[in-house]
């Protein structure tokens, strides 16, 4: 899965049919797609807290923007 989340290969083993059933693979793969998303978007996180814009990270400034402006706007003074 791309950081897009977007699915790019996915491959079962010929043998799989063996042991599972055509609703229970199809039940793993779908279970697999999803922890795969929740992967890329852990990573995604990590990777933007890890980045920082002066003092702020970049995962807090995009999860509450107008946290930021209105802290940043506190003691300016309005015209």
């Amino acid at each position: 899965m791309s950081g897009a989340r977007e699915l790019l290969d996915i491959r079962i083993d010929p043998r799989a049919r063996r042991t599972v059933d055509n609703l229970n693979l199809g039940e793993l793969v779908t279970d697999t797609i999803r922890a795969a998303g929740r992967q890329v978007d852990e990573a995604r996180q990590e990777l933007l807290d890890s980045l920082r814009v002066g003092d702020h990270a970049v995962g807090d400034v995009l999860r509450d923007p107008l946290r930021l402006v209105s802290r940043l706007t506190e003691g300016t003074p309005r015209p």
